[in-house]
């Protein structure tokens, strides 16, 4: 199996255009920072309209997992970021990533979701799905458990991105704060009352990647 891999997502950076490198790379100065004592910077690698971050430890290391998590949440610029596993671009090694990421998992219904950049990939989104949703369930049911897919309202949902040399199968996805990076406009000074509007306020110039003083 392939490494532990965070897929970290944005949505305002990539509107940037011509300007859209300069904010790519201090999203990622930004998560380096984050995880500095975790991974090198030199593993948050930049691809196209995601970020990979590749983490030095086990898949199943639940602990480590959630520090990570519980930073990038707070990473403004991150729309959703997902934990999960990278694979080689092989059927059978997504099919297996995918059983991996459900390990542990306690669900009844389940959905699998596959986005395709790799058009040179033999099999289209639709047929992955289909591919490794069959896999899933037969695996279940051999072990007596039963699930079944879910389309509209999954319990969890397997997420599959095949991109140039390598497919990234995660079933954990998170929600982040969204906006610009901070540091990507310039400085602020914010003055605290004992309010809530001050702290709000600064909280907001932050989203639109200003640095508060």
């Amino acid at each position: 199996m392939g490494s532990t891999v965070v897929i970290c997502h944005y949505h305002e950076v990539a509107l940037k255009q011509k300007n859209r490198e300069i904010f790519e790379k201090k999203l990622r100065t930004n998560i380096a920072f984050m995880l500095s004592d975790i991974v090198k910077q030199n593993m948050v690698m930049r691809g196209y309209g995601r970020l990979k971050i590749v983490l030095p430890f086990s898949y199943e290391d639940s602990e480590k997992v959630e520090v990570v998590k519980s930073r990038l949440r707070d990473v403004f610029g991150l729309t959703n970021f997902g934990i999960g596993v990278a694979t080689s671009l092989d059927l059978e090694k997504i099919c297996e990533a995918s059983l991996k990421v459900l390990r542990n998992k306690e669900f009844k219904t389940f959905s699998v979701k596959t986005k395709r950049q790799n058009k040179k990939f033999p099999l289209n989104s639709i047929q992955v799905n289909h591919e490794v949703g069959a896999f899933i369930l037969e695996k279940f049911k051999n072990e007596g458990h039963e699930v079944k897919v879910d389309l509209k309202n999954p319990e969890v949902t397997v997420h599959i991105e095949i991109v140039d040399k390598e497919a990234y199968v995660y079933a954990d996805r998170f929600k982040g704060p969204g906006g610009l990076p901070v540091g990507s406009s310039g400085k602020v000074v914010a003055l605290l009352s004992a309010g809530f509007d001050s702290p709000i306020a600064s909280y907001m110039m932050m989203k639109r990647g200003a640095r508060v003083i």
